[in-house]
């Protein structure tokens, strides 16, 4: 059993690591449109062919790989003509050109067809290189940038001779070794898990001087602070309901319970929301964006609680109708204890060795929850921030908001096992699934 438990523990960055690369993919599929704030930087013309502004935005994906393509890249093995077909007529062309030069100067040596294009690439492979390092080399980068910048703004043919002259220099073309370790590492993906490998898991898209794990940790307190109430009183007051249910089975009590039960798992949050904001916040004066304090949790809380309560209850009862058709309590029960010591000790006492593990199973999906919750009250959560993230297309949030997600669900379900491990007397310590087959 031990065995097990360790090799659980080396699963956990696995999974963790597969189910990262399978949101990444998700999110970066996603269109991106830019949110109104970078958008408004679009109305100038930044870093057309010369050596002006760099937008901010265009500085924050370009240090991300946010322009590449998602898992491979293709662009190196364009052809003459479909790059010459694509001229003047696909938009994202700019983006490919420095992988496309050598199509570029052979289209250029015929005609001026795609000189912006050619303009453009040789500018940044040789901003991007990094063939300088020392003080007198970056002075060398900067005569050949002011050289390079007067050829393009007169248009001078004389492009073609400097970039002949500059070849060995800032290496202009691709071999096909050299193309094939592009494809692999000029990726979205690629420049994500070298960031990720240094523990660096991104910046905010609206401030690049903050760290993403700095503002989903402070969010992620106060979600942890609301959900924790909603919890214990699910797990405590579920077993109630539950066994009322099973005590009084079939009777008319039971039936409305159940039924009780049953209406409250069917109303949807969207709708209870509101009401409990129209019919109770503010008559009653209960705050919702005030300073997070005891009063403004509430009405969320009453909205995380009654559903999961309404499921863990017909739950709970099904449990407790099954623990008491078991030999040892009928047994118990025979030698005279009393009921309610049959209950309270020998009932709730197995009943915990499976509503424990179920709840701490259940982290994660009470998470997910919050993004619900927290938005129509205005919660400045987890889950707020996961929602105003996918819409300001804020993908280093995101992927992190995820892989912490992930983990808290994924070492809830690792505590759940060792749970019944440790305190389950009906599992063994040498019992295992070998060994019960070969029985």
């Amino acid at each position: 059993m031990d065995r097990y438990f360790f090799k659980r523990l080396l699963w956990i960055p696995v999974t963790l690591f597969l189910i990262l690369i399978v949101n990444f993919v998700l999110i970066n599929c996603v269109q991106d449109t830019l949110p109104q704030w970078i958008q408004a930087e679009k109305n100038e013309d930044y870093f057309h062919f010369s050596l002006g502004p760099v937008s901010y935005d265009q500085e924050f994906r370009k240090h991300y790989g946010l322009d590449l393509p998602i898992l491979i890249n293709l662009w190196p093995f364009k052809s003459l003509k479909s790059v010459q077909a694509e001229i003047g007529k696909n938009p994202n062309l700019m983006l490919k050109a420095p992988f496309l030069i050598e199509s570029l100067k052979t289209i250029n040596k015929n005609n001026s067809e795609g000189y912006e294009l050619l303009a453009h690439a040789v500018l940044q492979k040789v901003i991007g290189t990094h063939y300088f390092q020392e003080r007198q080399q970056r002075a060398e980068l900067a005569n050949d940038l002011c050289e390079l910048e007067s050829i393009i703004q007169a248009r001078s043919p004389d492009l073609l001779n400097w970039i002949e002259m500059h070849e060995e220099k800032y290496v202009f073309q691709y071999s096909w070794k050299s193309k094939i370790l592009v494809a692999f590492t000029e990726t979205r993906l690629f420049y994500y898990l070298k960031h990720l490998v240094r523990f660096e898991f991104g910046t905010l898209r609206s401030d690049i001087t903050q760290p993403v794990e700095r503002i989903v940790l402070h969010h992620f307190k106060t979600s942890l602070l609301l959900i924790t109430f909603p919890l214990v009183a699910i797990f405590i007051f579920s077993q109630l309901l539950g066994l009322i249910m099973a005590l009084k089975f079939q009777n008319i009590s039971d039936k409305i319970l159940t039924l009780l039960c049953m209406f409250l798992y069917a109303l949807p949050l969207y709708i209870v929301i509101p009401l409990l904001i129209e019919k109770v916040a503010i008559p009653y004066g209960l705050p919702l964006q005030s300073e997070f304090s005891i009063k403004s949790l509430v009405l969320p809380s009453i909205a995380l609680i009654y559903g999961a309560l309404a499921l863990y209850a017909r739950y709970n009862k099904t449990l407790f109708l099954y623990l008491f058709n078991e030999p040892y309590l009928k047994v118990a029960k025979a030698k005279g204890l009393r009921s309610s010591r049959l209950i309270f000790v020998h009932t709730l006492r197995h009943a915990s060795m499976t509503l424990v593990p179920l709840f701490l199973g259940a982290i994660g999906p009470f998470l997910g929850g919050l993004v619900i919750v927290e938005n129509l009250f205005e919660i400045k959560g987890f889950g707020y921030l996961f929602y105003q993230s996918m819409i300001q297309k804020d993908y280093h949030v995101l992927l992190f908001s995820i892989l912490l997600s992930s983990s808290v669900s994924i070492i809830g379900h690792f505590l759940a096992d060792f749970f019944l491990y440790k305190f389950d007397p009906r599992i063994k310590k040498n019992d295992s699934t070998s060994s019960f087959l070969q029985t």
